[in-house]
């Protein structure tokens, strides 16, 4: 049985190499990877640090100054196995908490097939999203922003050729709903050894509460089984539906992480963005 820490560090890893791939602009630090790509965007993070023992604080002022050039609010997600010397390093350069994030954890076997808590409705089709038709990437790319946003507003492009660009990661395997001709779901995941990381799950505002996000989990893990993964790790913002659907199926809390950031103003005065996309 894997011990938590051994889950912490490899989804950290994980994340952490993914992210300087799918990245247009990134670099290692303290053992992990920070990137930055157009105010707002999800891209705006970093990602594994302080896993490998003590840190140089003086590479947070580095980190700090990289975002601040291009007007970004810096970010860095804490796992709480990283080494103190990371947390208080962050808390001495008025870095604060601006969200919590819980990462779920599960052991999947191509032998017991993962059924959904709730059927969706008989009209929906799950199915993979082929990653040689971009037509039918970007309009996934589309479909999932528009569920990111609780206005349904449209992903801008930057983050639409973002999504494209993971859908186009040689490890990341997408499943869609679809209703007719209509796209209204989706999700994606990374695989990568015997792991599965599910990720970047949304509905379609207008077709929400028929089981769709259920149904495509089941269909990622069963893939992901099929394929040769025994572990399966998806993180989720405290009390949101995905947790409510993972924990039904079995999922358990391997860790909790700190999205935490430094407020203030760019190089030109203006107040830095924060991630809303």
């Amino acid at each position: 049985m894997l011990e938590l820490r051994e889950i912490a560090q490899r989804e950290e890893n994980r994340q952490a190499r993914s992210l300087k791939e799918v990245s247009l602009d990134s670099r290692e630090c303290l053992g992990g990877t920070a990137s930055r790509a157009h105010p707002g965007s999800w891209l705006n993070t970093s990602v594994g640090l302080g896993l490998r023992g003590p840190i140089d604080p003086a590479a947070i002022d580095q980190l700090a100054t990289w975002y601040i050039e291009k007007g970004i609010e810096p970010r860095v997600e804490l796992c709480p196995f990283a080494d103190a010397s990371l947390t208080g390093a962050l808390a001495e350069r008025g870095f604060v908490p601006r969200i919590f994030e819980n990462v779920f954890f599960m052991e999947i076997s191509s032998r017991s097939p993962i059924m959904p808590a709730h059927q969706a409705d008989r009209s929906i089709v799950i199915r993979k999203i082929d990653a040689a038709d971009e037509a039918e990437v970007r309009q996934y790319a589309i479909t999932v922003g528009k569920g990111f946003h609780s206005s349904g507003a449209a992903p801008s492009e930057e983050t639409i050729a973002a999504t494209v660009r993971v859908l186009h990661h040689p490890r990341t395997v997408a499943f869609g709903a679809w209703r007719g001709a209509e796209l209204i779901g989706g999700g994606a995941m990374e695989l990568i050894d015997d792991q599965c990381a599910l990720f970047g799950m949304s509905t379609d505002i207008s077709h929400r509460r028929r089981g769709v996000q259920g149904a495509v989990i089941a269909a990622r893990l069963n893939y992901a089984a099929a394929n040769g993964a025994t572990l399966a790790t998806i993180g989720a913002m405290p009390g949101i539906a995905t947790e409510r659907n993972v924990r039904r199926l079995g999922f358990q809390l391997a860790y909790t992480k700190v999205h935490l950031v430094k407020p203030g103003r760019g190089n030109d005065g203006r107040v830095l963005a924060s991630v809303t996309d």
